[in-house]
C-alpha cells in the first residue's frame, strides 16, 4: 500500500512513508474492520471511523512535521493520525489529541500507549531506521498487546514520553495526552500555541478562523473547510499580528465537526516543573536564561506593605554564568531551586519559555 501511494505521487517524503510503515493501521482498528485495514479507503463501524490512507498521507505531507514540535490533532478519532505524527515529531514533542467519543479517548489511549511501550527507537528523531519495502501486513505491522495501564499525561513543553522516574531518551516518542472535549467549546485564548494543527473533520470556515488563532507563528492548520482541504499558515509580524496565508490543496468530503452532546474542555498550557526536569531535551537542559531583576517600583511598593525578611536571601555567586545588570543567569533547574527575592517580595524566577 505505501509503495502505490509513492508511485502515485500522494507520498513524497521519506520520512512519511517510515511512518506508515511503522505504525500498524490495524491496531487502530476493532476486530470487525481488521480485515479492510490495509486497503486505502475510509473504514466505519459504530463510533470507529478512519480517512483513507491517501489523506492521512496528504495530511502528513503538508503539515510537514519534524522533530520538536507540538501537535493538535481535533479529531483525534482512533489515535492512528496521531501515533504516525508523534513518530515523526520524536520523543521532545508536546502532542495532544482532542474527541468528543469518550469511548474514542479511551480505545486510542491504550492503543497509542502500546505501540510506545512495545517499540525500538526507531523515530526519525531517534535512530531513523525504515522498515522493509514489503507492503504485506505481516511485514510492516507490528502486533500491539493492548492490556497496557493508560498513560499519566504529557505536560512540558519540549517533553518527551518517558513515564515516571526513567530517563525521556529511552523512549521513541512522545506520547499523545488525549483530551475528551468539544471544540466548539474549546477556550482557544486560554490554550497554548501549537506549530501544527489538524482538524479532521468538515470545519465551518467562521469556527476555521478562530481555530487558527491556535498556531504560533510560523505554524501550520491543515483542514477541511467546507468542501475543500486547505493549508493554513500563521505569518504573523509585529506590524500584522493575526496574518495569515492560505493555500487550497484539493476537493475532499469529510463528515461535518459535530457541535452536540456540549463537553466542555481546556487544553492545558505546558510548563517547566523540577519533577519533570529529566523528561525534557537535551537542548532545554543546556540552555541558560537571564532573569532580570523586579523593577524597582515594584521593590518600593513591596517594602512599603511588608518588613524586609529577617534573613535575606543571597543569590549564589557565578556558579552557572554569573551575575548580570542586578539580575541571574540560570539553568532551568537552577531556575526551580532560587528565587531572586527583594525587600519584602518573594520573585520566582519568571523566564521559563525562549
Amino acid at each position: 500500500m505505501v509503495t502505490q501511494l509513492r508511485e502515485l505521487g500522494v507520498i513524497k517524503s521519506d520520512k512519511v512513508a517510515s511512518a506508515f510503515r511503522a505504525v500498524d493501521r490495524g491496531a487502530f482498528l476493532p476486530p470487525a474492520l481488521s480485515g479492510e485495514a490495509y486497503f486505502d479507503q475510509p473504514l466505519r463501524h459504530m463510533s470507529f471511523h478512519q480517512s483513507a490512507v491517501h489523506i492521512y498521507a496528504m495530511c502528513l505531507e503538508s503539515l510537514e512535521l519534524d522533530k520538536g514540535m507540538s501537535f493538535l490533532n481535533i479529531g483525534s478519532g482512533t489515535g492512528y493520525l496521531s501515533t504516525m505524527a508523534a513518530y515523526l515529531c520524536g520523543q521532545w514533542s508536546v502532542h495532544h489529541g482532542l474527541e468528543l467519543d469518550n469511548t474514542l479517548v479511551d480505545f486510542s489511549t491504550k492503543n497509542h500507549n502500546s505501540c510506545l511501550d512495545r517499540w525500538p527507537d526507531t523515530s526519525p528523531a531517534g535512530k531513523a531506521t525504515a522498515a522493509s519495502d514489503s507492503d504485506s501486513p505481516d511485514a510492516n505491522s507490528t502486533q500491539l498487546n493492548s492490556d497496557v495501564a493508560p498513560f499519566d499525561g504529557c505536560s512540558g513543553a519540549l517533553r518527551g514520553g518517558a513515564k515516571q522516574g526513567e530517563e525521556a531518551g529511552d523512549a521513541p516518542f512522545a506520547r499523545v495526552k488525549f483530551f475528551h472535549g468539544n471544540v466548539y467549546e474549546l477556550d482557544v485564548k486560554s490554550c497554548m500555541r501549537y506549530d501544527r494543527v489538524y482538524i479532521g473533520a468538515a470545519c465551518p470556515p467562521g469556527r476555521a478562523k478562530e481555530l487558527m488563532r491556535l498556531l504560533s507563528k510560523g505554524g501550520v492548520l491543515v483542514a477541511p473547510v467546507g468542501d475543500e482541504f486547505i493549508k493554513v499558515t500563521r505569518t504573523s509580524t509585529a506590524d500584522s499580528p493575526d496574518s495569515f496565508r492560505e493555500e487550497r490543496m484539493s476537493g475532499v468530503r469529510f463528515a461535518p465537526l459535530m457541535r452536540y452532546p456540549a463537553a466542555r474542555c481546556a487544553l492545558p498550557r505546558v510548563g517547566w516543573t523540577r519533577e519533570a526536569h529529566h523528561t525534557y531535551s537535551p537542548e532545554f537542559k543546556e540552555r541558560e536564561w537571564f532573569v532580570p531583576p523586579p523593577p524597582a517600583e515594584q521593590l518600593q511598593a513591596a517594602a512599603a506593605k511588608t518588613p524586609p525578611p529577617e534573613s535575606p536571601v543571597t543569590p549564589p555567586q557565578q556558579p552557572w554564568g554569573g551575575a548580570a545588570e542586578g539580575g541571574l543567569v540560570l539553568s532551568p533547574l537552577e531556575m526551580g531551586i532560587h528565587l531572586f527575592r527583594g525587600p519584602g517580595l518573594g520573585l520566582a524566577a519568571r523566564a521559563l519559555a525562549p
